[in-house]
């Protein structure tokens, strides 16, 4: 249902993936996706921070579509690149192919919720419609993942308006702390 509510409409989509390792922030990559209806174009930017034995490093990542093509600005401390994103015969590839239909955020949605337990635990009206709080009663595990929790806004057309999930997996040989945070706005 989520997928069919964004379906030919223009929207943007910001995440936040943030993982941690013994309290320690080891990386956040931060995304916005402005997406046009119809797909073809969209501006999609990444911030990423990364804390290594060298120190923290920082990069970001501009993807834009015109229509026909995807243009990339990658900068980082060594300056700004830009390029047109290829496929490795070299030729370009087409706003569809960056984004083929996931920009919705469908496929991780359904499968995440139907993987973990989740409840009503709030309703309300907002703007004339009715908004759904779900969450996890309790905290899961599904290996290797442990301690999910998840909790998230939906309508009763089933859009998925923001959610947070956050979970425990080794990565390693240390215990990590993923914690995803995601808001889908401006819905045209």
């Amino acid at each position: 249902a989520h997928a069919d509510r964004l379906a030919g409409r223009s929207f943007t989509r910001v995440r936040t993936d943030t993982r941690r390792a013994n309290g320690s922030l080891r990386q956040r990559d931060e995304t916005t996706l402005m997406y046009a209806a119809g797909g073809d174009r969209f501006r999609y930017r990444l911030n990423q921070t990364t804390r290594g034995s060298e120190g923290v490093e920082r990069s970001e990542i501009d993807r834009y579509a015109d229509g026909n093509r995807v243009l990339v600005a990658s900068r980082d401390a060594n300056g700004t690149e830009y390029e047109v994103l290829a496929g490795p015969t070299g030729d370009p590839y087409t706003p569809a192919q960056v984004f083929p239909g996931n920009a919705t955020g469908a496929t991780s949605l359904a499968r995440l919720l139907t993987l973990v337990d989740v409840t009503v635990t709030d309703r309300r009206t907002v703007d004339g419609r009715r908004h759904y709080r779900v969450e996890t009663p309790a905290r899961q595990d599904i290996p290797p993942l442990r301690n999910i929790s998840l909790v998230a806004t939906v309508t009763e057309s089933g859009l998925v308006r923001n959610y947070r999930l956050s979970y425990d997996v080794e990565r390693g040989g240390r215990q990590v702390r993923i914690v995803v945070t995601v808001a889908y706005d401006r819905l045209d």
